[in-house]
Parts: C-alpha cells; sequence; structure tokens
C-alpha cells in the first residue's frame, strides 16, 4: 500500500526515466551499469549516476556508490526519493516472461519497491548475420515487489 507524503506522479516520472533510459542501453550496448534518478526537495526529478573513475568498473561497486550518495543526499533532505536502475538477472520466484531485467529500487519515505522489467535481446551477430540489421527488444510485463527500504531508512536510521 502506498503511503508515501511524495507526489505519486513525481514517483512515476523517475520511474519512467529509469526505464526509458535502460531501455536505450539494452537496446544500443546490450547492458549498463547502474543509474538512476532522484526527486529533490524542490520537487524536481533529476536524472544522477555514479563514477569509480574506472573504464571497466564492477557494476555492483558503481550501484554501492550511487547507493551510498543517495543515502548522504536524503540525510542532507537534498532528496525526497530515489530510483536505482540496475541490469539483472530476475528472481525465477516471481515467474518473469525473460530472465534478464532491468530493475528500479523506487524509494520514498514509507514506499520500497522493486519494478522489474523483464527483457529479451537476441544476440546482435545473430540477428545481424540473417537480417543485417540491430535486434529488436520485446519485454514482458512489470513485476512489482516491496523490498525493505535501502536509501531512506539507513539515511535516518529506521
Amino acid at each position: 500500500m502506498y503511503s508515501s507524503p511524495v507526489d505519486p506522479r513525481l514517483l512515476e516520472q523517475a520511474l519512467t526515466y529509469c526505464l526509458d533510459f535502460g531501455k536505450e542501453m539494452i537496446r544500443r550496448k546490450g547492458e549498463f551499469y547502474a543509474f538512476g534518478a532522484v526527486i529533490s526537495s524542490a520537487g524536481k526529478v533529476e536524472a544522477v549516476g555514479a563514477d569509480l573513475g574506472e573504464e571497466h568498473p564492477q557494476p555492483e561497486a558503481v550501484y554501492r556508490l550511487l547507493q551510498n550518495s543517495l543515502q548522504q543526499r536524503f540525510k542532507e533532505k537534498a532528496i525526497i526519493a530515489s530510483a536505482i536502475a540496475a541490469h539483472v538477472d530476475i528472481p525465477r520466484e516471481y515467474s518473469p516472461k525473460y530472465a534478464d531485467g532491468i530493475r528500479v529500487h523506487l524509494e520514498a519515505t514509507g514506499f520500497s519497491r522493486f519494478i522489474y522489467l523483464p527483457y529479451f535481446r537476441p544476440k546482435i551477430a545473430t540477428v545481424a548475420r540473417l537480417f543485417g540489421k540491430k535486434p529488436d527488444v520485446s519485454y514482458g510485463d512489470m513485476i512489482s515487489v516491496d523490498v525493505p527500504s535501502q536509501v531512506c531508512a539507513q539515511a535516518t536510521g529506521t
């Protein structure tokens, strides 16, 4: 049940930004490092990212850096909500149409969910060889799962 004081339309904008950019990266590159969006205290949706200064960092390290940065921004009351997108394998227990997915952790005070978007992207070499073009990506239905807070609760100590 939704109980956050954040306007649901702003949460939807942050989610949409993450899903749209994630889809573009999957279409173009087949993968991506964690990135996200925040809702500032002024009510603006802003894109965010993390850079470890390495050419090929560990994806988990990028995710943790971004998460830690957002915890700090939440503590400072600079943001009221966050969305962190990651390229993941969707747990089978959720019965996704496809195993690969874009996962967005959408979070605000009183609200914390993983939103999974399953996808299938054929290998580029196979599609290019057969059809001479980049592969089309197929998507399944979104899956929403309530999860414990990782940004807001850590920032407030709850």
